[in-house]
């Protein structure tokens, strides 16, 4: 049997071989997650630094493509015959210039209020750009304006040329030419391409159909205040969703974005026959067209009406302005029966509204002494403000002096509240309540909008052959919207203007 005190040496030295081991091993594993942990923070810290220097060139490079759209505009629209700007202090990144990048398109779409609407092509062009691209993201100039582009989107560094005030559209449309490309540091040098050209209003004819001046199907010049219709302006651009952004921020006009596509629209009403009324139509004949009329936005509608005759036809007026779009019917009516070459006399005011002629219902207002019959050396004349404060009460209509008699009863209560943003809604009316005309002409002028057209009828006289009491020609009035909401327009400027482009 063996001594275990012989084996004490042995397992001594086999404990202390283990331990030597242990260690080596463990300066071994220490040495391999520092060269590891080094490496990685080595590689975290260049892609930090890349990250942030393709940050900081985005934003060096923002800022350079802002002072281009200013120096590009002096140019373009005859501030200076050339510029220099320099691009690329940074290291990444290039610039290129594309002629061919984008285009816009002006549309008025049925322009002649017809059936079937005709559409004319104002303006159709490319835009082209300039661009800086690091990365996933691009800088770019493009339509007067810059625009930063990356996989989440674009945003707006600076506005294009798209001026909106009132019912006011100004369009200096910045072409650019050329087609270079460079990286590194950059001379961006600009000179004006071509002359500036007017493309509306513009009364010449280029003989060029289907686009420019004149209407196609008309041959009327491009003039203003533009009438009838709407006016659509498309951009198609890689920064398109920048462009819907802006149209939606900038109008209340109607805004469609086709992603496939890659372009945004915005479309305005225009304003119609709006503005001075220089005579009334003819009983029968065709009416005056308002467009663009919505929430309450009529300030100013004030007619003028002049006797027809020698002085005898307001003794038996029965004269009218009429608007019918479906089953919806308004009439404004005025009567008299003042003695021939009396002045001073009153003038009865009825206004009748069907919302729907098949429900057997109707709203009625009436003041019979609502304005004056004056007189001057033309003879006489009565002036009604439609937007004023007189007074008019909820009343069933006599039918027998009315050129078109109220169907069924009268709505009572009815309450108008179709039109929240209106000072004067919503109120609910029965029987013997009053309200204003302006009141009543804003809110149906709203509801038949936003294109209504307004006629004329006269069943003045007694009996046949009798003569009209109304001398329409001679008669005049105002009708004046509010275009700052956005969605009108009713004076268009467009320039073309080309800027050439060369990289150095």
């Amino acid at each position: 049997m063996t001594d275990p005190r012989s084996l004490a040496p042995r397992l001594a030295r086999f404990a202390g071989g283990e331990r030597a081991q242990t260690e080596t091993l463990g300066v071994v594993l220490i040495l391999a997650l520092t060269v590891l942990g080094t490496t990685a923070i080595v590689a975290l810290s260049a892609n930090a630094f890349d990250a942030t220097r393709q940050s900081a060139d985005v934003q060096q490079a923002a800022h350079e493509m802002a002072l281009f759209d200013s120096r590009s505009a002096q140019v373009a629209l005859g501030e200076s015959s050339a510029q220099t700007v320099t691009f690329g202090r940074g290291e990444g990144g290039t610039y290129e210039v594309r002629e061919d990048a984008g285009w816009i398109r002006i549309e008025h779409l049925d322009y002649a209020a017809s059936d079937p609407p005709r559409n004319e092509t104002v303006y159709n062009a490319s835009l082209g750009a300039v661009a800086y691209e690091t990365g996933d993201e691009r800088i770019a100039y493009q339509g007067g304006g810059v625009w930063r582009h990356a996989s989440n989107g674009t945003t707006m560094v600076s506005p294009p040329e798209f001026h909106y005030r009132g019912s006011t559209l100004t369009l200096p449309i910045i072409r650019v030419k050329g087609a270079d490309a460079a990286s590194g540091s950059v001379a961006a040098t600009l000179e004006k391409s071509n002359p500036t050209r007017r493309v509306y209003p513009d009364d010449t004819d280029t003989g060029a159909p289907n686009v420019g001046a004149p209407y196609d199907e008309t041959g009327e010049p491009y003039s203003n205040p533009i009438e009838n219709g709407t006016v659509r302006i498309t951009v198609k651009s890689e920064y398109y969703r920048g462009w819907a952004s802006y149209f939606e921020t900038r109008t209340e006009g109607v805004v469609t974005v086709d992603h496939a596509a890659e372009t945004a629209s915005v479309e305005l009403i225009t304003f119609g026959d709006g503005g001075d009324i220089e005579g009334f139509p003819s009983p029968g004949a065709d009416g005056i067209k308002f467009q663009g009329v919505a929430d309450h936005n009529v300030e100013n509608f004030t007619v003028t009406v002049r006797e027809e005759g020698t002085g005898a036809s307001f003794n038996s007026m029965k004269w009218k302005l009429y608007a019918d779009n479906g089953d919806q019917y308004l009439e404004i009516w005025f009567g008299s029966n003042a003695p021939p070459g009396s002045c001073g006399d009153p003038v009865d005011l009825r206004i009748h509204y069907d919302a729907d002629t098949s429900d057997g219902y109707h709203q009625a207002w009436r003041n019979s002494t609502a304005f004056e019959i004056r007189c001057d050396g033309s003879g006489r004349y009565f002036t009604a403000n439609l937007t004023g404060d007189t007074n008019v009460t909820y009343t069933t209509l006599p039918g027998d002096n009315y050129n078109q008699d109220p169907i069924g009863s009268l709505k009572d209560p009815v309450t108008h509240d179709q039109h929240p943003s209106a000072p004067e809604e919503p109120a609910t009316f029965v029987a013997g309540n009053r309200t204003t005309v302006g009141h009543l002409v804003n809110h149906y002028l709203a509801e038949m909008g936003p294109n209504v057209e307004l006629k004329v009828a006269d069943k003045s006289g007694q009996g046949a052959g009798a003569s009209r009491s109304v001398d329409e020609g001679a008669s005049f009035g105002t009708l004046e919207y509010d275009g700052g909401t956005g969605q009108f327009v009713k004076f268009l400027h467009v320039t073309e203007n080309g800027v050439e482009v060369r990289l150095d």
